[in-house]
């Protein structure tokens, strides 16, 4: 995973059970079943808003319901907590899979070999003008990943 963002929240002591029932509300866990993650984020077999998985020392979300079905990029969400200090500190980690960029690049390569005809030059901006249209959409799915995650498990929790 490649971190493309990191945001910390101060928030009081108390509020990590709040989370934690919010986030399981709002996301399908895929330990159970490896393939599990698949299933549910191609074809939407779940009505909640995320697929994700919990780990001991916190938890990360991935993939909107039906995003692989629709070819987004895979934005990666992963929350821990530290309560060591006076009040709860919440770090965000969004991060983009390692799939997502490799699947990207494979189809960025191949729809422009077509384009190798008209020469090198032409080849090569036809490369960098996907590169650019896939570098929009992945801050496309980060903004709506982070509002959504802001809606749904962070309203009313963060101090401003």
């Amino acid at each position: 995973m490649i971190r493309i963002y990191r945001q910390e929240i101060e928030t009081q002591n108390g509020f990590e059970d709040i989370i934690n029932e919010r986030v399981a509300n709002c996301t399908c866990k895929t330990n159970i079943n490896p393939q599990l993650m698949f299933r549910q984020s191609f074809t939407g077999m779940t009505d909640k808003c995320f697929v994700g998985n919990w780990t001991k020392h916190g938890f990360w979300i991935s993939k909107f319901r039906r995003q692989l079905a629709q070819f987004r990029p895979d934005i990666i969400a992963r929350f821990s907590f530290n309560s060591e200090h006076p009040g709860l500190k919440i770090r965000i980690r969004y991060s983009i899979g390692f799939s997502s960029i490799f699947f990207a690049v494979f189809v960025i390569f191949f729809f422009s070999c077509g384009f190798i005809k008209f020469g090198h030059e032409t080849f090569m901006v036809i490369v960098i003008l996907l590169l650019g249209f896939y570098g929009v959409l992945i801050k496309t799915e980060f903004d709506s990943l982070k509002e959504s995650i802001d809606d749904n498990i962070l309203k009313g929790i963060a101090e401003k």
